[in-house]
């Protein structure tokens, strides 16, 4: 893993050399399912996942040249919250893509698109994330910073229903958190976080479902071990619903 991340870190680097010319165009990346990837069923675990998208959104920064002007100005960002399907596996051994986008803006969030497709350019993985970037403790826009790195004029695309039901389900699970660290709160209670588990099989199993954020107090959450792939959510925004999906304190890359 540490020769994989010294890989990545190269990578970042070289990319950081050539700017792209739209910061809201798909940031790519090509991989392998190298074995320390991988689990004991000889796919891609489901938290590697995870760990590769967040080289996908550091090259986001990188290719549109925006670290330097984040480092100059002691800007920062963080990870608020994140909904992540598995829909097919990568085997050990095969070729895959990681894509990486800036879906939408605003003057306080952005939202990372980003899939992962296998060899035949299908879906395996699909995550939305949401970021804030900081100056201090205080948020930044998105817009000062690609004016800061030379774009000037671009406009955040209008949000869709699935961009606004996963902006919904993460402000209301961070409320929840909110309201659980209150004095007197406690887990399960009024206000306090109540997580349901996501079911399914690995590998052509069936279709695991994830609890939904249902009305105030409630975050559903999706864990399952191993890797989920082979199987879709239902309920989620993907599929057309109720976004489904755990949101998280503020961490990670942006």
């Amino acid at each position: 893993m540490l020769l994989y991340t010294l890989k990545m870190a190269g990578f970042t680097f070289l990319q950081s050399r050539t700017r792209g010319a739209d910061p809201l165009a798909p940031v790519s990346i090509r991989g392998r399912a190298w074995p320390w990837l991988c689990d004991y069923q000889l796919h891609i675990n489901n938290a590697v996942y995870l760990d590769l998208m967040d080289y996908g959104r550091t090259q986001f920064f990188a290719r549109h040249q925006l670290l330097g002007p984040m480092y100059r100005n002691g800007w920062g960002g963080v990870v608020a919250g994140s909904h992540v399907v598995y829909r097919r596996s990568i085997d050990l051994w095969r070729p895959f893509e990681l894509q990486t986008r800036l879906l939408w803006f605003d003057d306080r969030w952005y939202v990372h698109e980003q899939n992962v497709l296998d060899e035949r350019g299908r879906i395996a993985v699909r995550a939305l994330v949401r970021s804030q970037l900081r100056e201090g403790s205080s948020p930044l826009p998105m817009a000062q910073l690609l004016l800061a790195g030379g774009y000037s004029g671009v406009v955040s695309p209008a949000p869709t229903p699935e961009i606004e039901a996963f902006v919904a389900s993460t402000g209301e699970a961070l409320g929840s958190i909110r309201a659980f660290e209150s004095p007197g709160t406690s887990l399960g209670g009024g206000g306090g976080v109540a997580s349901s588990a996501m079911s399914g099989e690995t590998a052509g199993g069936s279709a695991a479902s994830g609890g939904s954020a249902a009305g105030a107090g409630r975050v559903g959450s999706g864990s399952g071990g191993g890797s989920v792939a082979g199987s879709s959510v239902t309920g989620s925004a993907v599929t057309g619903s109720a976004v489904t999906g755990s949101a998280s304190a503020p961490g990670g890359t942006p």
